[in-house]
């Protein structure tokens, strides 16, 4: 526990690059300053994170609730930091409705493991706000001209009980003095 942040999901209003950007970022910097992190990567359609990481095609959450693999092959290591890191995995029928209704538990599981957990949850979607339930804090990224939808987004997760939610926008690229 890193002063109350346990659980956090993030979440994106546009720029799904730049939200898995961030997921990775965060859950690396954690990772590498000594804190046991975990990053569960929940989007389901093209996600960039394993791309990032130049991970290799493994199992993943899919995989995990339908009984084809087990925690020891789901369970990948970055090779730029300790962190840990699960996929959502192969898109099956069943698999999508049960990932957002277990996530909650899965959360609280893996909360017990690890000091800090990380959801990677994409795009903003009704489901978010199932699959982020056992988390503590989200994290809404969203880029200037997404800011009305972003504030609408915010407005959704503290009407459904969320309570520490956060903007982070990016006003564009900025450079940094070598």
């Amino acid at each position: 526990n890193v002063n109350g942040f346990k659980a956090c999901s993030i979440v994106g209003v546009g720029g799904a690059c730049e939200v898995a950007a961030l997921s990775l970022a965060l859950a690396r910097h954690f990772a590498s300053n000594g804190v046991k992190t975990i990053l569960v990567d929940l989007e389901s359609q093209r996600s960039l994170i394993p791309d990032l990481m130049e991970l290799p095609h493994a199992p993943g959450l899919a995989e995990l609730l339908s009984g084809s693999a087990d925690f020891s092959k789901a369970i990948q290591r970055d090779r730029a930091s300790p962190l840990q890191f699960i996929r959502h995995g192969q898109p099956n029928g069943n698999a999508e409705v049960q990932i957002p209704v277990r996530m909650e538990a899965i959360t609280n599981t893996l909360k017990g493991i690890y000091d800090v957990v990380l959801l990677h949850t994409g795009e903003a979607s009704p489901s978010l706000l199932q699959a982020a339930k056992g988390c503590s804090t989200v994290l809404v990224h969203a880029a200037a001209s997404r800011k009305k939808d972003a504030v609408a987004a915010i407005g959704t997760l503290k009407s459904n009980g969320f309570e520490n939610v956060f903007l982070i926008q990016v006003e564009g690229v900025q450079q940094v003095a070598a």
